[in-house]
């Protein structure tokens, strides 16, 4: 009975955990040269929002504790801080919208370069009148576009010539 008990709350609690949906996209934005770049990127997002949020590329990653989503005219709007982020350690934010159906998940925006105060909250850092991020501490620095692969229905087979018929892309 007691080993009954064990494992009915070993699926339970393991049903309860966390899992990350892998979006992967990119991100754009304006080099030092001057020229608009783009970089492959994955954005790791937590279910029912428990977890981290992580950024990777390439030869970098960052992770984030610091996010939250609002409504807002009919859609939400999203916020996530990584406050340690590049070879320069900077705050990057990034704040945008997502949908999610049934296959898929779709997440855009914008992303910012500023700073928030240690032991400062995340929203007191954002908060402004209009909605907007606070331009007191942030710039805008470039956007972002990632999309989960989602199912993706199989490619048919092409279909194999009956015997004597020409072959795809042969004259009769």
């Amino acid at each position: 009975m007691k080993s009954a008990f064990l494992w009915l709350g070993l699926c339970f609690s393991t049903s309860l955990m966390a899992v990350t949906v892998d979006a992967p996209g990119k991100i754009f934005f304006i080099d030092q040269e001057g020229a608009l770049t783009k970089q492959d990127a994955t954005l790791g997002v937590p279910s029912r929002g428990q977890g981290e949020v992580t950024l990777t590329g390439d030869h970098w990653s960052a992770t984030s504790q610091d996010f939250f989503s609002i409504h807002y005219h009919g859609r939400t709007v999203f916020y996530v801080l990584f406050r340690d982020f590049g070879h320069n350690h900077r705050s990057v934010l990034f704040r945008g919208t997502y949908l999610r159906g049934t296959n898929k998940a779709a997440y855009w925006g914008d992303f910012y370069e500023g700073h928030c105060g240690v032991g400062k909250a995340l929203r007191e850092c954002i908060e402004h009148p209009e909605q907007e991020v606070n331009p007191i501490y942030w710039r805008h620095a470039g956007g972002f576009a990632f999309r989960s692969p989602g199912e993706t229905p199989p490619k048919p087979e092409p279909a194999l010539p009956a015997p004597g018929e020409p072959e795809p892309g042969e004259q009769p």
